[in-house]
């Protein structure tokens, strides 16, 4: 069968479903033939940054997968499984999942095992959050994650292809939105990332040896005013209007243009304010850099950055390849989704609350508390509401719960405290906010646990969602309380109800995750609502909901706070911030015997 790639444009470019069907009725199945050249039309639009038509072919890559009959072929298995775990639409979400179960029953190897099991929990996370039919896949996916633990790269090449373009992205995540056991789940994450790193190494071994032939030769820049300024790279695809962008365009603002050179790397080109504000103040040092990742370490090579700050984390596989192959002599992790543990990476950035005190004792990378939080910022755009109690059908005199959160952070246990918590507030109502999830599903799930409580289904409800940031933030002020989840917190949603001046009541855990509004709140002097146990977070909620004066005491705390708290101070936290790299740019000058090069 002879397929060619215009097909594949031209499905791409127009409406998915359609050009499905049409494919069917043409009897395309699947093929090695077909496969490869398909790859080739992925892999063209991965290169080229054109994430959306990607994902198009991908899923029907997955369509082509599905019919076929050859199950045991290693390219097959491969590319079905890339498929599951890329797919976003929610019907063929919900088609992965059963789709992934049925693959489970079969005899596999344990690596594509792992990956199947890690794509049906993610799609099962962000459709309908942690529930009672997945727990299963879960234990079953730690323990092989427990075996793979056990091995090196030298006793089974076979997990080479799999460390490289899953295990080191995503095992940190499924692992934090189920359990809040750091001292466990962070020494099983830091075994694998070193295995994956290895791997990833194994690739760029000429790359890796040139890059630090390089350093070695490299006339090392000098901190102070009158020599070249400190070079500062950061890399993450979110640098847009995306939650990391949204915060961290408040330091690349501030940073001082005479200290510090900064640069951006990404691989595509976002169409965005957020974005054009950045290649404003920073014109050409704002890079962006398709595939393959030699591109880009080549890149920051070139650009001679002295430290590499990965925004993304354990979100993005393209901040992982790169900090394995370091292409700078210091790599820094801020933000994203904790710390990654890939071995490369020499510091992470927390805070005093962010973290228990203990937690060097399982972190790999050398961590660095910030004098108050880990991240500020000067405030949130805000529209005009676009929603009111009278369209949800809610009394104005109803004490309104919120609780906002995609459906990764939705967890069974914790969504039994919310609902106590409505059982014991006459007339009090829990507005969901789903983003990006089944909301039907998510509804029901709340609704059954409303009823065995003794609570009206219809005192659950959806709010709607709405195309931008600055209209979500403003409907946030409907709400008189904000629930937070627990195992994992919000972050930038945290932020955004403390902006504007909204209660919340957070359960405090020991993985980073479990500690992101904790921090926040103590920032801006609330203590009001930090629960450390599932009754203070139940008693909490109640109290707010009871208690309108303490409600109006925490909003007039948080009103004020917008003067005093470092929380709100972007300006002092870039100066923090850049204080602690010239310290660990001083620290590294020591370590490799270059104090002549230190300014004191």
């Amino acid at each position: 069968m002879s397929i060619e790639l215009v097909n594949f444009r031209h499905i791409a470019d127009g409406d998915f479903e359609d050009e499905i069907i049409q494919f069917k009725i043409k009897n395309q199945t699947f093929s090695q033939e077909l496969l490869v050249l398909l790859n080739q039309e992925i892999d063209y639009y991965h290169q080229h940054n054109q994430l959306d038509r990607a994902i198009i072919l991908e899923e029907l890559r997955l369509l082509l997968a599905i019919q076929a009959q050859d199950d045991q072929e290693l390219d097959f298995l491969l590319n079905l499984t890339r498929s599951l775990g890329l797919v976003r639409k929610p019907q063929f979400m919900k088609r992965n999942i059963e789709l992934g179960k049925e693959y489970l029953e079969r005899s596999l190897p344990l690596s594509i095992e792992i990956c199947l099991l890690q794509s049906l929990l993610g799609a099962s996370l962000s459709l309908y959050g942690v529930n009672v039919e997945i727990r299963p896949y879960y234990d079953r996916y730690k323990a092989s994650l427990s075996q793979i633990s056990e091995l090196t790269l030298e006793n089974n090449l076979e997990y080479s292809f799999y460390f490289n373009f899953y295990m080191v992205i995503s095992i940190g995540m499924i692992l934090f939105y189920f359990e809040d056991i750091p001292k466990v789940n962070r020494v099983l994450r830091s075994h694998l990332a070193s295995l994956a790193t290895q791997s990833i190494q194994s690739l760029f071994q000429e790359e890796i040896k040139s890059y630090k032939n390089n350093l070695k030769n490299r006339i090392f820049t000098q901190i102070n005013t009158l020599s070249k300024c400190l070079r500062i790279g950061y890399i993450s695809d979110c640098i847009c209007q995306h939650s990391v962008g949204w915060l961290v365009r408040w330091t690349l603002k501030y940073h001082n243009p005479n200290l510090f050179e900064i640069y951006t790397y990404s691989t595509f080109n976002p169409q965005d304010f957020l974005h054009d504000r950045l290649i404003d103040q920073y014109g050409d040092h704002v890079r962006h850099i398709p595939l393959p990742i030699k591109t880009i370490t080549d890149q920051i090579q070139a650009d001679k950055i002295d430290i590499l700050v990965d925004l993304g984390s354990l979100s993005e596989f393209m901040t992982c390849m790169v900090a394995a192959v370091k292409p700078a002599p210091i790599q820094v992790t801020w933000l994203g989704l904790d710390a990654s543990a890939i071995p490369t990476i020499d510091y992470y950035l927390a805070d005093r609350f962010s973290l228990p005190d203990d937690a060097q004792e399982y972190y790999s990378e050398k961590l660095i508390k910030m004098p108050y939080c880990y991240i500020a910022v000067d405030g949130f755009e805000l529209d005009r509401p676009s929603l009111t109690r009278f369209d949800l059908g809610i009394p104005d005199t109803a004490i309104l719960y919120l609780s906002s959160q995609s459906g990764y952070k939705r967890h069974p246990d914790h969504m039994k405290l919310q609902v106590q918590i409505l059982a014991q507030v006459p007339q009090s109502y829990l507005l969901i906010k789903g983003m990006k999830t089944d909301e039907s599903t998510i509804l029901k799930g709340f609704q059954e646990l409303a009823v065995s409580w003794g609570v009206e289904s219809d005192r659950i409800k959806i709010m709607p969602s709405t195309p931008r940031e600055e209209t979500h933030r403003a409907n946030l002020k409907i709400a008189d309380v904000i629930l937070d989840t627990y195992p994992y917190n919000g972050a930038t949603t945290t932020l955004e109800a403390l902006w504007c001046e909204v209660p919340l009541v957070t359960r405090v855990g020991q993985q980073f995750a479990a500690r992101n509004s904790y921090s926040m709140l103590m920032n801006t002097g609330v203590t009001e609502g930090i629960a450390w146990t599932d009754e203070e977070y139940v008693n909490w909620g109640v109290r707010f909901g009871l208690n309108q004066d303490l409600r109006d005491r925490v909003r007039w705390k948080l009103r004020q706070s917008k003067r005093t708290s470092p929380l709100w101070d972007a300006r002092q936290f870039t100066r923090d911030l850049e204080a602690v790299y010239q310290q660990i740019w001083e620290r590294y000058l020591r370590v490799n015997g270059h104090e002549k090069f230190i300014i004191r």
